[in-house]
Order: C-alpha cells, then structure tokens, then sequence
C-alpha cells in the first residue's frame, strides 16, 4: 500500500502525471526496475450527474479515433500519434472511443499527457463463432488490453463487447470471469 500525500489529480483541464518506480531487491541490490507513469484521478458514473472525474459533473464530447492512414496503414510514427491527439483534443473533444484494435502506446501516451479521455474497446470482430477456441480467445482479449493499459490515467472505460456482433448471453456473462 502507497499513500500519496495530496496528490496533483489528473482531468482533461489539469493532466498531471507522476512517474511510479518499481524496484525488485534481492539480497540488497535492485535486481529489476520498471518506471510507469500513472495520474491519480476518481472516477464514478451516477444518476444524478453523469460522468463525474475527481468529484466534478464532466460532460463528455467524442469522438472516433482510428489509426489506418493511406499508403502506411498502422505504421504510423509517434509525433504523428501525438499530432492526432494534439487535434482531437484541441478541437473541443474530451473523450475518444479507439478502434477495435490495440493501439500504439504513443497514442496513449499523448492521451495522458494532453487529457483526453479514452473508451477503449478489444480487437473487433465482426461475427460471433460459437467455437470453443474463438471464445477463449476473446476472454483472453480482454484481459489483456486491461492488464497492458490499466495505469494510463486516460483511460476511463474499456468496451468488452464484441464489434458490431450480437454474441449469445453465456458469453457475455463470462467475459468477466
């Protein structure tokens, strides 16, 4: 447990950041380090006020954000990443929903750093198969957009359904196993 002593909150208006270093000791010496940076926020979705971030009513406004260009297709460089952001975020936005693909961590990275809120959905599909192996595959597809995203401060929701498909109940309920 870590207690921070009045922490600068993150929110689209104030975007702050904190650089979170873990270290492995053993026998005296760090033996493993890894430095992530995180924003400490609080989140809730109510009835009387929406979407509220560090206590105060947030009213959202999105939109899509994809990363396929002509003739580079994902093979996008960072500031190009960024610049996206930089535009989405500076044209009025505060929340984007990404595509249904995993996108590069600079895009999250510039999420962070600029305050823009992100929905954030697993690989897409555009069918439902029953089959045993292509179910698992998708738990599996959740669980591990959440585990590689979970400390960016940007992320405010991660959208579990399956894209423009209608699955069965069963696997709905089971995606949160």
């Amino acid at each position: 447990v870590m207690t921070v002593q009045e922490p600068r909150l993150w929110s689209p208006e104030a975007p702050h950041l904190y650089l979170l270093c873990t270290e492995v000791v053993c026998g005296g010496r760090v033996v493993d380090r890894e430095e992530t940076r995180i924003g400490i926020r609080d989140l809730q979705i109510t009835k009387e006020h929406g979407f509220v971030i560090n206590g105060k009513p947030l009213r959202l406004v999105g939109s899509n954000r994809h990363m396929e260009y002509p003739y580079v297709g994902n093979a996008l460089p960072e500031n190009a990443q960024y610049r996206d952001v930089y535009q989405i975020r500076t044209n009025a936005f505060n929340v984007a929903r990404l595509g249904h693909y995993p996108q590069a961590s600079a895009v999250l990275a510039a999420c962070d750093e600029l305050g823009l809120l992100v929905i954030e959905p697993i690989p897409g599909w555009q069918f439902f198969n029953g089959d045993p192996v292509f179910v698992e595959q998708t738990y599996q597809d959740v669980r591990d957009l959440i585990r590689r995203d979970r400390n960016h401060a940007s992320v405010v929701m991660w959208e579990t359904t399956l894209n423009e498909s209608w699955p069965p109940a069963e696997w709905k309920d089971g995606a949160v196993r």
